[in-house]
């Protein structure tokens, strides 16, 4: 039902029973039924908006990605960043592409995204820059961070269904926390935790994965989103 038709309906009952039944050209039979067949095209109408509201998804991107939705995205963001190509990727891998950005401030490594269409399935891999670099993700930006992600793959409720789900079920269900030896061998770092938390959002698998540099410090930064629709298509042994 068209919402503006269903209003000058209801609106056309409410304005003429008052005027009709003084005049007393219809029964309080009839002004009552009047008013049934008002409160059931309320009740028509509110279900059909309820109804368009749930039905509105956020856009479903052409897979794999493009430069110009990842802009697009970096904009809601607020993030003004360099973006690079892998052509390599792009010639070799039919169905997949690869960009690293970059901050256009001072071109520092912001995060690289990776994105797949196989069979009709879609995958996007996200990697941000690790604890001992000089801009980790950390907790202040996690929100920005998975926002990000979740319009770039779309088809979710809103911008932010996957952070509110997070952060309602981080470290209470649907995590896995490890821990690690730290190597004095590495030329680099290492991280003495790592947390990941996944589940299924309608179709879609989302995993969120964190890592602790210290167990003695509970400072988590953003290391991995990936969200895929079908996990053997792209994961099959």
């Amino acid at each position: 039902m068209d919402q503006n038709c269903g209003k000058e309906l209801i609106f056309y009952y409410f304005n003429n029973i008052p005027r009709i039944k003084e005049e007393g050209t219809i029964g309080k039979e009839d002004v009552h039924m009047k008013k049934i067949l008002i409160c059931i095209l309320v009740l028509i109408l509110g279900l059909a908006i309820l109804y368009k509201c749930k039905k509105q998804t956020l856009p479903v991107p052409q897979y794999p990605l493009d430069s110009d939705t990842i802009v697009a995205a970096l904009q809601e963001w607020g993030l003004s960043c360099t973006i690079e190509e892998d052509d390599w990727v792009r010639k070799e891998r039919q169905g997949q592409s690869l960009y690293n950005l970059y901050s256009a401030e001072n071109g520092e490594f912001v995060a690289g995204i990776s994105s797949s269409q196989k069979d009709g399935e879609r995958l996007l891999f996200i990697s941000f820059p690790p604890f001992y670099f000089t801009n980790p993700i950390s907790v202040k930006e996690y929100e920005n961070a998975i926002a990000f992600a979740t319009l770039l793959y779309g088809g979710f409720q809103d911008q932010q269904q996957v952070y509110k789900k997070f952060t309602r079920e981080y470290d209470r269900k649907n995590m896995e926390k490890k821990q690690y030896e730290v190597s004095s061998r590495s030329l680099t770092p290492t991280r003495e935790g790592e947390s990941r938390w996944e589940r299924k959002i309608g179709a879609t698998t989302c995993q969120i994965t964190l890592e602790q540099p210290t167990l003695s410090e509970p400072e988590e930064y953003l290391k991995v989103i990936m969200f895929v629709s079908d996990w053997d298509t792209f994961y099959s042994e």
